[in-house]
């Protein structure tokens, strides 16, 4: 049985390389036992996912996504929170 430690890591992992057939099965009897290495794997690839999403979300890499308006009411916007 796998320890909380080495479970959590598989769960952080598991998204950037295949974990072998011996560690999957171990992590995922693990998971089915504890319920906090569970949450963590759920929040894991929750984190995994919006990550994946804002690095290929064509919106966000255009340069000029907000106009000069947009941006000139968020910088105002900053530097009134700022100033507080």
């Amino acid at each position: 049985m796998l320890t909380c430690r080495q479970s959590t890591f598989f769960s952080s992992v598991k998204n950037t390389r295949k974990l072998g057939i011996l560690e999957s099965i171990q992590h995922r009897m693990h998971l089915m036992v504890c319920k906090a290495c569970k949450r963590f794997d759920i929040h894991a690839n929750q984190i995994d996912q919006s990550f994946h999403d804002y690095l290929f979300n064509e919106e966000l890499v255009s340069e000029d996504h907000l106009s000069s308006e947009k941006k000139s009411r968020l910088k105002d916007t900053v530097n009134q929170s700022i100033k507080k």
